[in-house]
């Protein structure tokens, strides 16, 4: 299994684009922070910006004037404790995980549920989640899953590659309006 940093690519430029036009708020996780491209922009809009990554080799990149935490996902943070949380999770369908920045599970969806899983842990109440999906993946998993777990999830941003279309979903606990 591929324990390599995840390279900044269109998918991650995407993601970045959202977060430079949030609001700003208090706190700012990025669960998967790679290189911390995505993190650099996030750090002036946000009191507390932190990333998470599972891979300790990219420390070896990793800019020194950001907070990077060593961790599966969000399980080193307490319950809402984040106003904004974004990641760009492994979604390629894949038949196994065989490198962990790219595939995501049979249908693509499955990686990408976890680190969903993973932050509505640590959002709160009125947090708002971003994520990168592809058309690849199972974009009715994806709803279905909001519906059941009281979400609403809004396409906010979409690219379109040679090979595949990007989108970004914002996802929120229903009735937050905010």
């Amino acid at each position: 299994m591929s324990d390599r940093p995840y390279i900044y690519a269109e998918d991650s430029k995407l993601l970045g684009e959202v977060i430079s036009y949030m609001d700003d708020s208090d706190s700012f996780l990025e669960i998967g922070a790679g290189n911390g491209g995505n993190l650099l922009k996030a750090k002036d809009k946000f009191k507390l910006a932190v990333g998470t990554d599972i891979s300790p080799k990219v420390r070896n990149d990793f800019p020194p004037t950001l907070q990077l935490v060593i961790a599966d996902k969000a399980s080193c943070f307490r319950p809402s404790s984040f106003d904004f949380i974004a990641f760009n999770p492994p979604y390629l369908p894949s038949e196994e995980i065989k490198d962990r920045t790219t595939d995501g599970g049979q249908c693509g969806i499955e990686i990408p549920l976890e680190f969903l899983s993973s932050a509505l842990e640590v959002l709160k109440p009125e947090g708002k989640i971003a994520l990168v999906v592809s058309n690849e993946d199972s974009i009715e998993e994806l709803e279905d899953f909001c519906r059941k777990n009281g979400l609403q999830a809004t396409k906010i941003a979409e690219a379109g590659l040679f090979f595949e279309s990007l989108f970004v979903y914002l996802i929120s606990y229903r009735g937050n309006d905010r």
